[in-house]
Protein backbone atom coordinates (compact mmCIF):
# COMPACT_ATOMS: atom_id res chain seq x y z
CA UNK A 1 0.00 0.00 0.00
CA UNK A 2 1.22 3.50 -0.83
CA UNK A 3 1.93 5.49 2.32
CA UNK A 4 -0.46 8.34 3.02
CA UNK A 5 0.53 11.80 4.22
CA UNK A 6 -1.10 14.27 6.58
CA UNK A 7 -1.63 16.68 3.67
CA UNK A 8 -3.90 14.14 1.91
CA UNK A 9 -6.52 14.31 4.68
CA UNK A 10 -8.91 17.17 5.49
CA UNK A 11 -7.30 19.96 7.52
CA UNK A 12 -7.85 20.38 11.28
CA UNK A 13 -8.43 23.44 13.45
CA UNK A 14 -6.00 23.17 16.36
CA UNK A 15 -2.83 21.59 17.67
CA UNK A 16 -4.54 18.81 19.59
CA UNK A 17 -6.50 17.70 16.51
CA UNK A 18 -3.26 17.76 14.51
CA UNK A 19 -1.68 15.43 17.06
CA UNK A 20 -4.51 12.95 16.56
CA UNK A 21 -4.34 13.37 12.77
CA UNK A 22 -0.64 12.45 12.79
CA UNK A 23 -1.50 9.51 15.02
CA UNK A 24 -4.16 8.36 12.53
CA UNK A 25 -1.79 8.64 9.55
CA UNK A 26 0.90 6.65 11.41
CA UNK A 27 -1.69 4.02 12.37
CA UNK A 28 -2.91 3.52 8.78
CA UNK A 29 0.65 3.45 7.41
CA UNK A 30 1.63 0.82 9.98
CA UNK A 31 -1.01 -1.64 8.69
CA UNK A 32 0.79 -3.90 6.19
CA UNK A 33 -0.96 -5.48 3.23
CA UNK A 34 -2.10 -8.85 4.51
CA UNK A 35 -4.15 -11.74 3.21
CA UNK A 36 -6.63 -11.67 6.11
CA UNK A 37 -8.87 -14.30 4.51
CA UNK A 38 -5.94 -16.72 4.18
CA UNK A 39 -5.07 -16.11 7.83
CA UNK A 40 -8.65 -16.99 8.80
CA UNK A 41 -9.56 -13.48 9.95
CA UNK A 42 -12.68 -11.49 9.23
CA UNK A 43 -12.15 -7.90 8.17
CA UNK A 44 -13.82 -4.61 7.30
CA UNK A 45 -13.15 -2.35 4.32
CA UNK A 46 -12.20 1.03 5.75
CA UNK A 47 -12.23 4.37 3.89
CA UNK A 48 -8.93 6.10 4.76
CA UNK A 49 -10.54 9.47 4.04
CA UNK A 50 -14.12 8.88 5.30
CA UNK A 51 -16.95 9.23 2.78
CA UNK A 52 -18.59 11.83 5.03
CA UNK A 53 -15.42 13.93 4.56
CA UNK A 54 -15.61 13.57 0.74
CA UNK A 55 -13.54 10.39 0.60
CA UNK A 56 -13.86 8.34 -2.61
CA UNK A 57 -14.47 4.62 -3.23
CA UNK A 58 -11.23 4.36 -5.20
CA UNK A 59 -8.84 1.53 -4.44
CA UNK A 60 -6.20 3.96 -3.14
CA UNK A 61 -8.65 5.14 -0.46
CA UNK A 62 -9.60 1.67 0.79
CA UNK A 63 -7.77 -0.57 3.24
CA UNK A 64 -8.58 -3.92 4.86
CA UNK A 65 -8.59 -3.72 8.65
CA UNK A 66 -9.44 -6.31 11.26
CA UNK A 67 -12.53 -5.48 13.31
CA UNK A 68 -10.36 -4.29 16.18
CA UNK A 69 -8.23 -2.08 13.92
CA UNK A 70 -11.40 -0.65 12.39
CA UNK A 71 -12.68 0.29 15.85
CA UNK A 72 -9.36 2.00 16.71
CA UNK A 73 -9.27 3.88 13.38
CA UNK A 74 -12.72 5.38 13.99
CA UNK A 75 -11.85 6.26 17.55
CA UNK A 76 -8.86 8.30 16.33
CA UNK A 77 -10.97 9.90 13.57
CA UNK A 78 -13.53 10.95 16.19
CA UNK A 79 -10.81 12.61 18.28
CA UNK A 80 -9.41 14.27 15.15
CA UNK A 81 -12.55 15.64 13.47
CA UNK A 82 -15.52 15.20 15.84
CA UNK A 83 -18.86 15.93 14.09
CA UNK A 84 -19.89 13.09 11.78
CA UNK A 85 -16.91 11.06 12.94
CA UNK A 86 -18.33 11.21 16.46
CA UNK A 87 -21.59 9.77 15.16
CA UNK A 88 -19.81 6.91 13.33
CA UNK A 89 -17.78 5.97 16.39
CA UNK A 90 -20.85 6.28 18.63
CA UNK A 91 -22.60 3.50 16.72
CA UNK A 92 -19.55 1.26 17.11
CA UNK A 93 -19.04 2.03 20.81
CA UNK A 94 -22.74 1.38 21.52
CA UNK A 95 -22.10 -2.26 20.65
CA UNK A 96 -18.95 -2.63 22.75
CA UNK A 97 -16.89 -0.49 25.09
CA UNK A 98 -13.44 -1.44 23.76
CA UNK A 99 -11.73 -2.70 20.61
CA UNK A 100 -11.15 -6.26 21.88
CA UNK A 101 -14.78 -6.93 22.74
CA UNK A 102 -15.86 -5.24 19.48
CA UNK A 103 -13.61 -7.55 17.45
CA UNK A 104 -14.86 -10.61 19.35
CA UNK A 105 -18.50 -9.63 18.74
CA UNK A 106 -18.05 -8.83 15.05
CA UNK A 107 -16.08 -12.04 14.44
CA UNK A 108 -18.79 -14.18 16.06
CA UNK A 109 -21.51 -12.42 14.05
CA UNK A 110 -19.55 -12.78 10.78
CA UNK A 111 -18.97 -16.49 11.44
CA UNK A 112 -22.68 -16.97 12.23
CA UNK A 113 -23.84 -15.27 8.99
CA UNK A 114 -21.27 -17.24 7.01
CA UNK A 115 -22.55 -20.51 8.48
CA UNK A 116 -26.22 -19.61 7.97
CA UNK A 117 -25.80 -18.64 4.31
CA UNK A 118 -23.21 -21.24 3.26
CA UNK A 119 -24.40 -23.29 0.29
CA UNK A 120 -27.70 -21.41 0.06
CA UNK A 121 -29.06 -20.48 -3.35
CA UNK A 122 -31.84 -18.04 -4.14
CA UNK A 123 -34.99 -19.85 -5.26
CA UNK A 124 -36.61 -19.06 -8.62
CA UNK A 125 -39.67 -17.78 -6.75
CA UNK A 126 -37.53 -15.40 -4.66
CA UNK A 127 -35.67 -14.19 -7.75
CA UNK A 128 -39.01 -13.47 -9.44
CA UNK A 129 -40.09 -11.40 -6.42
CA UNK A 130 -36.88 -9.37 -6.61
CA UNK A 131 -37.34 -8.93 -10.37
CA UNK A 132 -40.97 -7.82 -10.01
CA UNK A 133 -40.02 -5.38 -7.25
CA UNK A 134 -37.50 -3.63 -9.50
CA UNK A 135 -39.58 -3.72 -12.71
CA UNK A 136 -40.49 -0.37 -14.22
CA UNK A 137 -38.43 1.45 -11.59
CA UNK A 138 -36.37 4.34 -12.93
CA UNK A 139 -33.39 5.83 -11.16
CA UNK A 140 -33.30 9.59 -10.66
CA UNK A 141 -30.52 11.60 -12.29
CA UNK A 142 -29.10 12.29 -8.83
CA UNK A 143 -29.00 8.57 -7.96
CA UNK A 144 -27.37 7.72 -11.29
CA UNK A 145 -24.74 10.38 -10.66
CA UNK A 146 -24.00 8.95 -7.20
CA UNK A 147 -23.63 5.43 -8.62
CA UNK A 148 -21.35 6.73 -11.38
CA UNK A 149 -19.12 8.56 -8.91
CA UNK A 150 -18.92 5.55 -6.58
CA UNK A 151 -17.72 3.33 -9.44
CA UNK A 152 -15.17 5.76 -10.86
CA UNK A 153 -11.63 4.47 -10.65
CA UNK A 154 -12.73 0.97 -9.66
CA UNK A 155 -11.08 -1.93 -11.41
CA UNK A 156 -11.87 -5.62 -11.14
CA UNK A 157 -9.02 -7.76 -9.84
CA UNK A 158 -7.38 -10.34 -12.07
CA UNK A 159 -8.89 -13.11 -9.89
CA UNK A 160 -12.40 -11.65 -10.31
CA UNK A 161 -12.04 -11.44 -14.11
CA UNK A 162 -10.89 -15.07 -14.22
CA UNK A 163 -13.89 -16.20 -12.13
CA UNK A 164 -16.30 -14.34 -14.46
CA UNK A 165 -14.55 -15.84 -17.49
CA UNK A 166 -14.85 -19.39 -16.10
CA UNK A 167 -18.50 -18.87 -15.14
CA UNK A 168 -19.43 -17.67 -18.65
CA UNK A 169 -17.31 -20.13 -20.62
CA UNK A 170 -19.49 -22.38 -22.75
CA UNK A 171 -22.69 -20.47 -21.98
CA UNK A 172 -25.00 -20.17 -24.97
CA UNK A 173 -27.59 -17.40 -24.86
CA UNK A 174 -31.09 -18.27 -25.97
CA UNK A 175 -32.76 -16.45 -28.84
CA UNK A 176 -35.35 -15.19 -26.35
CA UNK A 177 -32.60 -13.60 -24.22
CA UNK A 178 -31.05 -11.93 -27.29
CA UNK A 179 -34.46 -10.58 -28.34
CA UNK A 180 -35.10 -9.13 -24.86
CA UNK A 181 -31.76 -7.34 -24.90
CA UNK A 182 -32.41 -6.02 -28.39
CA UNK A 183 -35.88 -4.74 -27.46
CA UNK A 184 -34.54 -3.05 -24.30
CA UNK A 185 -32.59 -0.51 -26.38
CA UNK A 186 -34.90 -0.07 -29.35
CA UNK A 187 -36.62 3.17 -30.28
CA UNK A 188 -37.25 5.61 -27.44
CA UNK A 189 -35.52 3.25 -24.97
CA UNK A 190 -32.21 3.87 -26.72
CA UNK A 191 -30.12 6.48 -24.81
CA UNK A 192 -29.14 8.00 -28.17
CA UNK A 193 -32.75 8.21 -29.44
CA UNK A 194 -33.40 11.52 -31.24
CA UNK A 195 -29.78 12.63 -30.88
CA UNK A 196 -27.22 13.24 -33.63
CA UNK A 197 -23.45 13.27 -33.75
CA UNK A 198 -21.91 16.68 -34.14
CA UNK A 199 -19.67 17.34 -37.15
CA UNK A 200 -16.70 17.48 -34.77
CA UNK A 201 -17.58 14.08 -33.33
CA UNK A 202 -18.08 12.59 -36.80
CA UNK A 203 -14.61 13.80 -37.71
CA UNK A 204 -13.16 12.15 -34.60
CA UNK A 205 -14.96 8.90 -35.43
CA UNK A 206 -13.51 9.05 -38.93
CA UNK A 207 -10.02 9.44 -37.51
CA UNK A 208 -10.55 6.47 -35.16
CA UNK A 209 -11.41 4.25 -38.12
CA UNK A 210 -7.87 4.71 -39.36
CA UNK A 211 -6.51 2.87 -36.32
CA UNK A 212 -5.57 -0.76 -35.80
CA UNK A 213 -5.06 -3.09 -32.84
CA UNK A 214 -1.69 -4.65 -32.09
CA UNK A 215 -0.65 -6.85 -29.17
CA UNK A 216 2.46 -7.79 -27.25
CA UNK A 217 2.90 -9.91 -24.10
CA UNK A 218 -0.88 -10.56 -24.01
CA UNK A 219 -1.64 -6.80 -23.93
CA UNK A 220 -3.55 -4.88 -26.60
CA UNK A 221 -2.86 -1.40 -27.92
CA UNK A 222 -4.77 0.71 -30.44
CA UNK A 223 -2.47 2.60 -32.77
CA UNK A 224 -2.61 4.70 -35.93
CA UNK A 225 -2.07 2.80 -39.16
CA UNK A 226 0.88 4.99 -40.09
CA UNK A 227 2.75 3.81 -36.94
CA UNK A 228 2.35 0.08 -37.59
CA UNK A 229 5.88 -0.48 -38.93
CA UNK A 230 7.40 0.99 -35.76
CA UNK A 231 5.35 -1.33 -33.53
CA UNK A 232 6.11 -4.41 -35.64
CA UNK A 233 9.81 -3.65 -35.31
CA UNK A 234 9.35 -3.57 -31.53
CA UNK A 235 7.88 -7.07 -31.35
CA UNK A 236 4.14 -6.30 -31.62
CA UNK A 237 1.73 -8.53 -33.55
CA UNK A 238 -1.19 -7.28 -35.63
CA UNK A 239 -4.62 -7.86 -34.11
CA UNK A 240 -6.15 -8.12 -30.63
CA UNK A 241 -5.00 -10.71 -28.13
CA UNK A 242 -7.98 -12.64 -26.79
CA UNK A 243 -7.28 -14.84 -23.78
CA UNK A 244 -10.44 -16.87 -24.22
CA UNK A 245 -9.96 -17.33 -27.97
CA UNK A 246 -7.50 -20.21 -27.53
CA UNK A 247 -8.96 -23.41 -28.94
CA UNK A 248 -12.03 -21.74 -30.44
CA UNK A 249 -13.21 -21.97 -34.03
CA UNK A 250 -15.13 -19.59 -36.31
CA UNK A 251 -18.62 -20.43 -37.60
CA UNK A 252 -21.12 -18.40 -39.63
CA UNK A 253 -24.71 -18.62 -40.88
CA UNK A 254 -24.34 -16.25 -43.82
CA UNK A 255 -25.44 -13.29 -41.70
CA UNK A 256 -23.01 -13.23 -38.79
CA UNK A 257 -19.78 -14.88 -37.68
CA UNK A 258 -19.11 -16.26 -34.19
CA UNK A 259 -16.16 -17.73 -32.36
CA UNK A 260 -17.18 -20.85 -30.41
CA UNK A 261 -15.67 -23.76 -28.52
CA UNK A 262 -15.48 -27.11 -30.39
CA UNK A 263 -17.95 -28.77 -27.97
CA UNK A 264 -20.59 -26.21 -29.04
CA UNK A 265 -20.29 -27.00 -32.74
CA UNK A 266 -23.25 -29.43 -32.93
CA UNK A 267 -25.59 -26.83 -31.43
CA UNK A 268 -24.61 -24.28 -34.06
CA UNK A 269 -24.69 -26.78 -36.95
CA UNK A 270 -28.30 -27.56 -35.98
CA UNK A 271 -29.03 -23.84 -36.35
CA UNK A 272 -27.63 -23.73 -39.93
CA UNK A 273 -24.11 -22.52 -39.06
CA UNK A 274 -21.12 -23.75 -41.01
CA UNK A 275 -17.44 -23.80 -40.08
CA UNK A 276 -15.48 -20.74 -41.15
CA UNK A 277 -15.64 -16.98 -40.88
CA UNK A 278 -17.62 -14.79 -43.26
CA UNK A 279 -15.55 -12.75 -45.69
CA UNK A 280 -16.25 -9.04 -45.94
Amino acid sequence: MTKIMVSQLPSVKNEEQMRHLVRYVNFINSRPERDLIKNGKYFDIHHIVPKSLNGKNSKSNLIKLTHREHYIAHMILWKTYGGKMAQAFWYMSKLCKNSKSFESLRTDVSALYSKLHKGKTISIEHRKKISDFHKNKTLTIETRKKISQSLKGRKHTKEHNEKVSIAKTGNLRSEESKKKQSNSVMGIKNPFYGKHHSEENKLKMGVNKKTIYVNKNNKNKRIKEKDIETYLENGYNIGMYRKNAKGRIWVNNGIESKMIFPNELNLYVENNFIIGRMKN
